[in-house]
């Protein structure tokens, strides 16, 4: 009896034995797997950390370029053609009067906003730069839906696949509208100065020193009955036309007006 209790104690003893090995076992590896994921977890935060950083960067490069765009007037848009999509920049949106679209408009809609005379030739150039595959620019006048007049300089490029199929359209405009007014007032004024001055006796000129070259105003030659192609402006083209006695004339008073000693006066 006590030898047969004796070898149950000692299965027993190494039953538990082989029990605690297993148990061990299965907590190491219940370990293991807590620490791999652990170290999995510490990689998923890491790696989330690094989006939201980037995906912070790409929004505050976002407002920054939104902000450059807003300052200088400039709006893009990009065209789609294989996915279908258009995507047309808050500022462009803005500039052509269709803030409260949701959407870029098609190229029709695009269209009827330009003037009668300016959509031809946008047609004519959108083609000819997808066709010979040559920078787009256009400067066109736009009506807004509430009827005010802008003018935009367009700049774009077409990009191509493999079989050399156009597949995007991808440029930006800038509102060029003040300029567009300065220089129409510009010829407005120089009109109205031509006309009051053939009105004269007076063909006003300018010369510049740093250039040496003359600007002459449209009567000055048409008194004397000369064309621009005869007398371009360059010195010796004007001087040229001087009798050789008046020539130290003109110098002599050229030289004492540019010492400041008193205007231009020579006969």
């Amino acid at each position: 009896t006590n030898r047969g209790l004796a070898i149950f104690i000692i299965w027993l003893t190494a039953l538990m034995c082989l029990w605690r090995k297993q148990k061990a076992r299965q907590e190491a590896q219940v370990l293991a797997q807590a620490q791999r994921a652990l170290v999995a977890s510490e990689e998923i935060r890491g790696a989330l950390a690094r989006a939201e950083a980037a995906e912070a960067q790409a929004r505050q490069n976002a407002d920054r370029l939104e902000l450059a765009q807003r300052a200088g007037r400039i709006g893009s848009f990009d065209y789609d053609f294989r996915a279908g999509t258009s995507y047309l920049s808050k500022i462009m949106l803005e500039m052509v009067g269709l803030e409260g679209l949701k959407r870029a408009p098609s190229r029709d809609e695009w269209l009827r906003l330009l003037d009668s005379a300016d959509r031809a030739r946008w047609i004519e150039e959108y083609g000819r730069a997808m066709r010979q595959r040559t920078p787009f620019f256009v400067e066109c006048k736009v009506t807004r839906p509430d009827g005010t007049i802008r003018w935009l300089a367009t700049h774009a490029a077409f990009q191509y696949d493999e079989q050399g199929r156009a597949r995007r359209f991808v440029g930006a405009a800038m509102d060029v509208t003040r300029s567009q007014e300065l220089e129409d007032a510009r010829r407005l004024a120089e009109g109205r100065l031509a006309r009051s001055i053939r009105g004269t006796s007076d063909g006003p000129w300018e010369y510049e020193i740093a250039t040496q070259n003359y600007w002459l105003a449209p009567h000055w030659r048409a008194m004397l009955g000369y064309t621009e192609q005869e007398v371009p402006g360059t010195r010796e083209s004007v001087e040229g036309l001087l009798h050789p006695e008046d020539l130290p004339v003109r110098q002599a008073a050229f030289e004492r007006c540019l010492a400041g000693q008193g205007q231009y006066d020579a006969e």
